[in-house]
């Protein structure tokens, strides 16, 4: 999924958020970008934003939170870093 609207709509099936975690879990990704004020509710049927939807979604909140940290914010996008393992996680 390289963006929400097929995790967000009502149309769609929640296997879609369970594939979403154990594909992000199987291979973290270095870097995940997360945007703000791009709500799109002619698509998706909601006026909030990726930002927001993201807090309605508490197994993707929980990688970001144990495995990531915010790195930085280039103007919409809030960038997150996947954080270097500690000797004892190798």
């Amino acid at each position: 999924f390289i963006y929400t609207v097929p995790l967000v709509t009502d149309w769609s099936p929640p296997e879609w958020r369970e594939e979403l975690v154990r594909d992000l879990t199987g291979q973290l990704p270095t870097y995940v970008l997360i945007l703000h004020r791009d709500a799109l509710p002619w698509m998706t049927g909601r006026r909030d934003d990726s930002a927001t939807q993201l807090l309605s979604f508490p197994a993707l909140t929980g990688i970001l939170d144990e495995r990531y940290e915010k790195e930085s914010t280039i103007e919409d996008f809030t960038i997150w870093r996947l954080r270097q393992a500690s000797q004892s996680e190798r």
